[in-house]
């Protein structure tokens, strides 16, 4: 924040200057001895000090004789500070003085003189000064070099402005200026006079020179986009002339004018066309930019550009896909985003093709943690085209199989879940997943991949292993393994460490090297008791005829574990399912088959019919932000918060919020004054309320703001005192705080990201559950789980129909982000034995940050005393 010399709020802006606060201002005599027979350095130094005790106050028209002949540029300063009014608000005598210097160098021989004189008048607001100035200022419109020129334009501009009775004929002035200049920068200071202060000149004047806009240089461009932006309603009759000079300079050179004419041609027209011929532009200036921030915004605009007008772009989804050429990945991020709302049946299989050989890039690059998330990234986006569009989802179903041996950890895990879904939703696939899922079986490496196969598979695992050494053993093909039931697999025996004898099959035995031409080192390994659970599992599901073999392994599993693991008692519910087959069959059938897969459906289709309302609910906002953009016109807004002409006013906050806040600005010498209006946008009474003002570099907060009461839907008012001290750059800043659910916003994410950062957050809150028998008896273990959420303002992961049932036990995952973008993940584990017994269990918190864990668990205790009490 620099300091500002003005005599009240109302009066314009001076130039920015440097007080030298720290300085001790000499007095009157020896000021006035040093602008007589001091040398320049003495003089600057000495109207520098004048300059700044005139800011403050101090009175120094006795040495009005000696400023004059002082330095010139910082004589227009002291100009600028100096009092021109008298106590009874007339213009002083002595301002004449000030007139003849100022005439004086409007006729200097130095350029430079003359062209900062010029810009000096420009902060003129005093007529009897102005007046005998306007001819000086006329003549050198005329002046041989550009510089003069123009700044005799923004001169002229400024005192019509201001004063028109003193150039009345300006804007035909300029107008001939216009016509007969060369230079670019004064055709451009021109233009943009007549924009705000004749458009119908300019306009007419742009009517003669259509045809050699693209030939003019970048400033004068923008220029023009400005004025066709600001004339195009109050002149619709010449729309269609608009409209086809702005088509011409999307094909400018500049980055700048493609942008501005491709925001303004949207904003004048709807034509498909025009919208095609804009988002191509955007599409281009991504492509080409190299700030990643420019292209954020540049996709940010092209993809509200895709809301407002469904349909239109669809043809240049390929086109967007060369933006995954750029190393950054929130902007590949965002333009998948965008691909995938313009992706439809006819360029589906173009895109898939185009993302399948991004997919195939990664490879290179597999230790590259960058290179891994980009992977992840296609993986996703290539799942998500496989839901919508099915008739590729068996191409991409191949394509991972293939890949997942490549794949790491996290990116095979997701491709093994979107091999699960494609089973499920498409029975005619099932039968070739299978098969190919045998195939590729012994390259996966991670027991989540391999858990997932095997949920899938419901052939024997071993199946293709048996095959082959059947086919070993019998050359000739005598007999086909697949008309038989696979036979046992080999066993040996073996002396465990206490001396007793154990048999392992083929699946427990160590991996040794075979003479057979199978790699048994690629299997998992042993340790991974989970999976192995999986794998009795799957074996449960088996036909009779492999009854034995299943039993055979699943005991395998157990002796490697030595009957310690967590899983034990899950293998032998297997095992003892195999032995009830005959006489429970149907039983079983349905417990472990028909249900585990009902199970897995619903919650498939359950993921189906959220992803479907929460793509309903945005485009009913859509249609709703489309209405409010088309009604205001926020590029005009935006240049008049910039530019000060909207009295002064920012907003401090998004219109959606749930406070609302817009800062009035005032600035009356050392001080600022801000006058906040907040409006409460909820219909709730928002609690003492406050603006809590921060403040960096030599700002300093007068006193703290009151809190108040705000009312649903209502609003009040927050004043501020700054006081500035320097003119060095300072921020101000704030937070708008009250009472009320805080800043924990629900959220969702899938599964993988869940597990991502669940594993990679280090802070972590457990906090145990427990209730009384009588708090327990008024709830059930659902309405416990909803109480915790309304508590903590999370959302719960785990779909609605895998928490339907009453077992006694629950377990869900929760997920919420901060107002400032930070994650935060919940696992809640409790029970409920008997409709009488209280309920148990705990709460684990994970975050990036130890203060959300904490203040996430305080939550939760509070919560939990609220249903004791």
């Amino acid at each position: 924040m620099a300091t500002t010399a003005a005599k009240s709020s109302a009066d314009a802006c001076y130039t920015l200057i440097h007080p030298s606060l720290d300085v001790e201002i000499p007095n009157l005599q020896t000021l006035r001895r040093n602008l007589e027979r001091g040398t320049d350095e003495i003089k600057r130094e000495a109207l520098q000090q004048v300059i700044a005790g005139t800011i403050q106050g101090e009175n120094y028209e006795q040495l009005l004789m000696h400023i004059i002949p002082s330095l010139k540029k910082l004589l227009l300063f002291y100009w600028e500070v100096c009092p021109k009014y008298s106590a009874d608000g007339t213009l002083k005598h002595e301002t004449i003085l000030i007139c003849n210097a100022l005439l004086n160098d409007l006729q200097h021989p130095n350029e430079f003189i003359r062209g900062a004189t010029l810009r000096f008048l420009c902060k003129l607001r005093e007529a009897e000064l102005l007046e005998p100035l306007v001819g000086p200022t006329r003549e050198n419109l005329e002046h041989r070099h550009a510089y003069v020129r123009k700044n005799a334009v923004m001169a002229i501009s400024s005192i019509y402005r201001c004063l028109p009775h003193l150039v009345p004929d300006a804007p035909e002035l300029i107008y001939s200026f216009l016509v007969a200049e060369a230079d670019m920068t004064c055709r451009r200071n021109a233009l943009t006079m007549l924009t705000a202060c004749a458009p119908e000149v300019a306009v007419q004047w742009l009517k003669e020179n259509v045809q050699l806009v693209a030939s003019f240089d970048e400033l004068l461009q923008l220029a023009v986009v400005d004025l066709i932006r600001r004339a195009s309603r109050e002149f619709p009759s010449d729309k269609a002339l608009f409209i086809r000079c702005i088509f011409e300079l999307l094909g400018a050179t500049s980055n700048s004018v493609k942008y501005d004419a491709a925001t303004t041609l949207v904003s004048l027209t709807a034509n498909p066309a025009a919208i095609k011929g804009a988002a191509a532009c955007y599409i281009t200036l991504v492509a080409k930019e190299s700030d990643n921030n420019v292209k954020l915004i540049v996709l940010e605009r092209l993809d509200q550009l895709r809301m407002r007008h469904e349909g239109i772009l669809d043809d240049l989804v390929m086109d967007l896909l060369r933006v995954l050429t750029s190393p950054d990945l929130d902007v590949r991020r965002k333009a998948l985003n965008i691909v995938m709302n313009l992706t439809s049946r006819r360029n589906i299989n173009e895109v898939v093709a185009v993302l399948k050989k991004e997919l195939g890039k990664t490879a290179d690059n597999s230790d590259d943690d960058k290179s891994s998330e980009y992977r992840l990234l296609l993986i996703q986006t290539i799942h998500q085209c496989a839901g919508q569009f099915p008739e590729v989802a068996a191409d991409v179903v191949d394509l991972f199989l293939d890949s997942i041996a490549e794949f790491g950890a996290t990116s095979a895990t997701d491709a093994i879940v979107f091999v699960r879904e494609v089973a499920e939703k498409f029975p005619d696939l099932r039968q070739s997943i299978v098969q190919n899922l045998v195939h590729a079986f012994l390259d996966f490496k991670t027991g989540k991949v391999i858990r997932g196969a095997l949920w899938i598979l419901e052939l024997p695992l071993l199946a293709a292993e048996q095959r082959e050494l059947d086919g070993l053993s019998n050359p000739d093909g005598a007999e086909s393994t697949e008309s038989r039931p696979a036979a046992a697999p080999s066993a040996s025996r073996r002396i465990l460490p206490d001396g007793t004898y154990a048999t392992e099959s083929s699946l427990t035995a160590a991996a040794a090297p075979s003479s057979s031409s199978l790699k048994f080192d690629s299997k998992p390994p042993s340790a991974d008791f989970f999976t192995g659970t999986v794998l009795a599992s799957t074996l449960a599901k088996l036909v009779n005829s492999l009854r034995a073999e299943a039993v055979l392994i699943m005991a395998g599993i157990i002796r490697i574990g030595q009957s310690t693991f967590d899983s034990y008692d899950r293998v032998l519910s297997c095992i003892r399912a195999l032995e009830y087959m005959d006489t429970d069959s149907e039983v079983l059938t349905d417990a472990f088959i028909s249900d585990t897969q009902s199970a897995f459906s619903r919650l498939v289709s359950g993921e189906a019919k959220r992803a479907a309302e929460e793509k309903k609910k945005d485009s009913k906002d859509t249609a709703v932000q489309k209405t409010v953009d088309d009604d205001s016109d926020s590029l005009k807004r935006d240049i008049e918060l910039a530019t000060g002409e909207a009295e002064s006013r920012a907003s401090l906050t998004g219109f959606s919020d749930a406070v609302y806040a817009e800062a009035y600005v005032s600035v009356n010498q050392y001080d600022i004054l801000l006058d906040i209006m907040v409006v409460n946008q909820t219909n709730t009474t928002l609690r003492n309320l406050s603006i809590e003002f921060s403040t960096l570099g030599d700002l300093k907060l007068v006193e703290k703001p009151m809190s108040y009461n705000v009312a649903p839907f209502s609003f009040s008012s927050v004043k501020a005192n700054i006081k500035v001290s320097s003119t060095e750059t300072g921020v101000i800043f704030g937070t708008i705080v009250y009472d009320g659910p805080g800043y924990i916003r629900p959220s969702r994410c899938d599964e993988a990201q869940f597990h991502s950062m669940w594993t990679e957050f280090e802070w972590e809150n457990k906090v145990n559950m427990s209730t009384t028998a009588a708090a327990a008896a008024s709830m059930d273990l659902r309405a416990y789980l909803k109480h915790i959420m309304k508590a903590t303002n999370m959302a719960c992961l785990t779909p609605e129909n895998a928490l339907e049932g009453d077992c006694g036990f629950l377990s869900a995952n929760l997920y919420a982000r901060s107002i400032f973008g930070e994650d935060a993940l919940a696992n809640i584990s409790i029970e409920k034995p008997s409709e009488d017994a209280p309920i148990t269990g705990h709460i684990r918190i994970r975050a990036k940050t130890q203060g959300i864990a904490l203040s996430l668990g305080d939550k939760i205790s509070a919560a939990k005393v609220s249903l004791q009490e």
